[in-house]
This record gives structure tokens, sequence and C-alpha cells, in this order.
């Protein structure tokens, strides 16, 4: 199954790309590699700077080593830490104080309590999206068992799917205004290459 995730682009016609390398190491941890690029460029000295400066899926800073599994490469945004909110911001100046948008992440799915006991959890109309990935994996599992039929992600030509944002006119449906955007490709969708 894909263990890796890619939030969608900004709206601007040549976007950074992006992606969440999700590997679990057990029930509670994971490890999650950010990576970011332009497949048809390097990455401009403008973006890597909004990339330091938190406006990007990375995140800022790095805690002491230890020797941990994974000692060296833990965010210094910590539970523990309060993930460094900076309380007089969020009061003046931001929604939220924690420093940019990957510590945000952080703190916002490390704030989910675990469910011990599913039978005691009461998903509503917003979790659909939960729903629906729970059955996809589970029919992909039993599939699997059952027929020997490959989880899907497993053919190559879904690598080429790649998420896209994009302001359309109403009346365009999003599945054909945003078709050449959602395919990855050698150059640029707006080069004349």
């Amino acid at each position: 199954m894909p263990f890796y995730t890619m939030p969608p682009t900004d709206t601007t016609p040549d976007p950074v790309l992006h992606a969440h390398i999700w590997i679990p190491v057990d029930d509670e941890h994971l490890v999650n590699w950010c990576v970011s690029w332009h497949p048809t460029r390097a990455l401009s000295p403008q973006e890597l700077e909004a990339m330091q400066q938190g406006m990007s899926i990375h995140i800022l800073d790095y805690a002491p080593a230890t020797s941990d599994a994974y000692g060296d490469i833990r965010p210094a945004t910590q539970k523990q830490n309060d993930y460094l909110i900076d309380w007089e911001a969020q009061r003046q100046r931001k929604f939220f104080g924690v420093p940019g948008v990957g510590a945000q992440d952080q703190a916002i799915t490390e704030s989910q309590q675990p469910i011990v006991d599913r039978t005691q959890e009461r998903l509503g109309r917003a979790d659909l999206g939960i729903i629906r990935v729970r059955q996809w994996l589970l029919d992909a599992a039993v599939a699997l068992r059952d027929r020997g039929t490959l989880p899907p992600g497993m053919d190559p030509a879904s690598f080429r799917i790649r998420p896209a944002s994009m302001l359309l006119p109403k009346e365009v449906p999003w599945v054909e205004g945003s078709r050449e955007r959602r395919v990855a490709r050698l150059t640029s969708p707006t080069s004349r290459a």
C-alpha cells in the first residue's frame, strides 16, 4: 500500500511539489520524511528561504541528538515543550502560534488521543475520509489474503498522478479542469517543450 502522500501544490503555474513519506515504527510512532522538489529546475533561493521560514511542510529545527532510535532526526518542537508555541504571536498576529506549518501539523496530529477501543469511536459525516480510507485498506487486505490481488498503488502508472491546486471557472468540472496538472511530466505544463 502507498506509504506516502503529496499535499496539493499552491495555485501558481509552476509550483514546487512536496511529499510526505510515512514509515511506521510501532502502533503509536512513525518517522515522517518530507521532500520538496521541482521536476524541471532547481529550487530558487526564494523558495528555499520560504521553507526555512516555516512556510512549508518541513520542520525548522532539530532537537539535540540522543542514542534513541531516530534520535538524530527528532524535531525541536515536541509535546513536552508545547511545540515552542509563541503565545504572544498567537494572541496578536497569528491564528496558531506554533512556528512553521510542519510543526503545526505535528502538534495537531499528536494532540489526538489514541482510541484504545474502536467500538467507542463515534465517526460522523466530517470523518467520511477516514471511513473510506479504512474501508479501502480493509478491502485491499482481504483481496490480497483471499485472492492474491495486489493492493492499489502497485501499478507504476499510478505513480504519475500528482496533486494540483488551481482556480477554475465555476462552470468547469474540476476533473476536466485539473487533468493536465495532475499528471507527472518531464517539462513544466506552462513550458513550450
